[in-house]
């Protein structure tokens, strides 16, 4: 968890329908979470890092530019691919399993989202819980 998207939740908290599509278009003006940026530039350089997000991917070019100008370490972006409903969770199992058959092993997750930490947790991999304040299930 890089980005504080706290400004822009009011695109979900609108009442029974969620705008996602802004919701997402709003991501460039996030703000970092800067003791994870620190935190990122803590991880030695043999290590990669691989960026897993339930974004979808037809905001990769606003993702990128976000990454790029705020100078984050970054190896590989894995985003969820556009027409993907399913639960982060089960989107971030699944870019798990795509990175060890490319012969990767993940060491440690972190994440928002309760449910996906359980998700980490249950592939054997280390996690740390960030609170963002915006994940509430």
């Amino acid at each position: 968890m890089l980005a504080d998207a706290r400004h822009r939740q009011h695109y979900l908290n609108n009442g029974r329908w969620q705008d996602w599509d802004s919701f997402f278009l709003a991501a460039a003006d996030d703000e970092t979470i800067d003791a994870q940026v620190e935190f990122l530039d803590q991880v030695p350089d043999q290590h990669l890092i691989a960026l897993v997000t339930s974004r979808p991917d037809w905001v990769d070019q606003i993702t990128m530019e976000w990454l790029d100008s705020r100078e984050i370490r970054w190896d590989l972006l894995i985003m969820r691919s556009t027409g993907d409903y399913s639960r982060a969770s089960t989107m971030k199992t699944e870019a798990v399993a795509q990175l060890r058959e490319a012969g990767f092993e993940p060491t440690l997750a972190i994440d928002d989202h309760p449910r996906n930490i359980a998700a980490y947790k249950a592939l054997g991999i280390e996690t740390v819980y960030i609170e963002s304040g915006y994940h509430t299930r």
